[in-house]
């Protein structure tokens, strides 16, 4: 299985070195991914397929590979439960490789924040159409 960002227009991920923080604008929720959980979420947004991404960094936990590779899948299906990735086909980038500098990997976490959900939910660049913002501001022809 592969992944994709599950709406573009309503969720944004940002990395921050050993964090990745994304934001789902249509509900107001962000969410931390740190270290174990952060790789996975690059493997599969650089469409490697879940299972290779799983296998590649489970050597590198720091218990049995086989209770992280059970807590990993619970992670991915953790993602897919809050709506932030879709299963897909796609083009899978050939050069992932985990990041070794926060090995060994602890099990993934997916935290969930609500604290600022007035705030996300007010964004007013993300409460537009297809076009986006930019073309609201533009003078249409007569």
């Amino acid at each position: 299985m592969q992944y994709e960002l599950a709406d573009p227009s309503t969720i944004s991920a940002s990395v921050f070195d050993d964090e990745i923080v994304v934001a789902n604008f249509s509900t107001g929720v962000y969410y931390s991914l740190r270290f174990a959980a952060a790789e996975i979420w690059l493997g599969l947004m650089a469409g490697v397929p879940a299972a290779r991404v799983v296998e590649t960094i489970a050597p590198h936990c720091a218990g049995a590979p086989d209770a992280f590779t059970k807590e990993a899948w619970s992670f991915i299906r953790g993602l897919e439960s809050e709506q932030l990735i879709n299963c897909v086909a796609r083009e899978a980038d050939p050069c992932w490789v985990p990041r070794p500098m926060y090995r060994p990997y602890q099990a993934p976490v997916l935290e969930s924040f609500t604290d600022m959900e007035d705030l996300l939910l007010l964004d007013p660049i993300h409460d537009v159409g297809k076009t986006g913002w930019p073309d609201l501001l533009r003078k249409k022809p007569d």
